[in-house]
């Protein structure tokens, strides 16, 4: 069987020094750092010797998990947003067009960090990330009837100002949806995740919930709203679908990522002893 070599969009993760590790136990108490420990098998570990911690064995897999969160904090303090856990973009990659005030597209990555044998690698893939900005009831004011603002995914803001996933049902006035004199909008949404004793249902105004970013739907509200914009065709574009090159565009707009992450000094990525170097150099394929 004959093999060819191909370029990937895995790099190389070089580690220069590995520093001490420290056994927090199961729990640890408001005083810790968040930020310098990590959830591994049910216990704590951390680069910092806090009181009753006990130095242990530096293994790979928290090795791992410290890369993975300090590469997340690096991200953000060079001006990196998240959408999700993985999708990252920054504010200077987003594209311009005539209804940001609806929705907003950015050119960004998705990223996983992974541990094969004894090496490390940044996997790396250049992505479309969405914002929905306008609210449902942005879309009403709009001239959406709210009977098609329905059977979707939505996010709103809860009580607490956290972010919470879940599946719009119906929306209508608190009237129609209490019985009193209450001409806002409220959305009925079907929580995905909830805490124990918590209805699955809620009712929240609709000023704070948002639909999903997801492109047939935000082009579906556009053709409702008479707006002749392809946003399918700019995703479309912007993934490299449309080009005849589309694996060499991808790779090239890989390569530009790496180099970003470089030039911009999240990596070499240094932390109390710990030093990790991206190898710009992508691993070749033997398919």
């Amino acid at each position: 069987m004959s093999l060819y070599r191909k370029f990937g969009n895995l790099f190389r993760i070089q580690v220069n020094s590995i520093g001490k590790v420290y056994d927090l136990g199961t729990e640890i108490d408001a005083s810790t750092d968040e930020t310098t420990t990590v959830h591994h098998n049910g216990r704590y570990y951390s680069f910092v010797a806090y009181p009753n911690s006990a130095e242990c064995q530096a293994t790979q897999d928290i090795v791992t998990s410290f890369l993975r969160k300090r590469f997340s904090l690096a991200l953000e303090r060079k001006g990196y947003s998240f959408r999700k856990k993985y999708r990252v973009y920054k504010e200077d990659d987003e594209i311009k067009h005539p209804y940001q005030n609806i929705f907003r597209v950015f050119k960004g990555f998705e990223y996983r960090i992974v541990a094969l044998e004894n090496d490390m690698f940044l996997c790396l893939d250049p992505c479309v990330i969405l914002e929905s900005v306008s609210s449902i009831a942005d879309l009403i004011r709009r001239g959406i009837p709210p009977s098609y603002l329905n059977s979707f995914s939505v996010r709103y803001i809860g009580s607490e100002g956290f972010r919470i996933d879940g599946y719009l049902i119906e929306t209508a006035t608190g009237k129609d949806f209490t019985q009193e004199p209450n001409l806002s909008y409220f959305c009925r949404i079907n929580r995905y995740r909830k805490v124990k004793e918590e209805p699955e249902e809620e009712i929240v105004l609709a000023e704070r919930v948002f639909p999903e970013s997801r492109p047939e739907l935000i082009q579906e509200f556009l053709k409702i709203l008479g707006i002749e914009f392809d946003l399918i065709r700019l995703v479309r574009s912007l993934s490299f679908l449309d080009s005849p090159t589309p694996s060499l565009d991808r790779f090239v707009q890989t390569i530009k990522r790496v180099e970003e992450l470089i030039s911009l000094g999240v990596f070499p990525l240094q932390f109390d002893g710990f030093s990790f170097e991206l190898n710009k150099q992508s691993i070749i394929l033997k398919l």
